[in-house]
């Protein structure tokens, strides 16, 4: 296995986007697949008139194209930048053999895939079967439990997740003037605070029991 990790290390590459940079798009060809070193990426899909729909925003530490090693098939999402991003891409050439030849290594990366499995069934959910106010309710909940580190002083929620106003929107399938004016209700409420890239849930408890 060290051998193998060895081979994988030497062969990948490191790649640098700048915010907004495309790194795949849906419908593309290719099998690399990318595991995120410093930055954000966000995942996306794309509809006919142009909408598009934000699935997931992936962090250091975090792999994303990882269907490229079970099929050959083209990109179903868009991979972008969000922010300036440092990447290691490992190409499928060299990464199947390491999961085919050890069961540990198959066991983590199915983990992974029934992880977004399940992510994208919630996702479908929450877009398909709620009202706007819940949507956003159910997002902020999921972003707390992602990224939230708690005050120990207060006991609120700090989120640093890289959502704007438009990012939050498009991950639920509202406007951006939608997601706004909640938020300022539930501010003005004092549930929450939110600026750019980041947030805080000032009375969780409350804003658990809001909905």
């Amino acid at each position: 296995m060290k051998a193998e990790l060895v081979t994988l290390a030497r062969h990948a590459r490191h790649r640098r986007f700048e915010a907004g940079e495309i790194i795949f798009t849906m419908n593309a060809t290719g099998t690399p697949i990318y595991c995120v070193a410093e930055g954000r990426v966000k995942v996306t899909s794309t509809g006919r008139a142009g909408n598009e729909l934000l699935l997931r925003m992936y962090k250091p530490g975090e792999m994303f194209g990882e269907l490229a090693l079970a099929d050959s098939r083209l990109r179903t999402v868009n991979a972008i930048a969000a922010r300036p991003t440092y990447t290691i891409e490992f190409s499928k050439r060299h990464l199947l053999p390491v999961v085919e030849a050890n069961a540990n290594s198959a066991m983590a990366f199915s983990r992974i895939l029934c992880m977004y499995i399940r992510e994208a069934i919630a996702n479908i959910e929450t877009v398909s079967l709620n009202d706007s106010k819940r949507r956003l309710w159910i997002r902020l909940m999921v972003l707390g439990h992602r990224y939230a580190t708690t005050d120990p002083k207060t006991g609120h929620l700090r989120i640093k997740h890289g959502f704007s106003h438009q990012n939050l929107a498009d991950s639920i399938g509202l406007t951006r003037v939608m997601v706004s004016r909640q938020l300022g209700i539930w501010r003005k409420e004092g549930l929450i605070e939110h600026g750019r890239g980041g947030g805080e849930i000032m009375n969780p408890d409350a804003l658990e029991s809001y909905i």
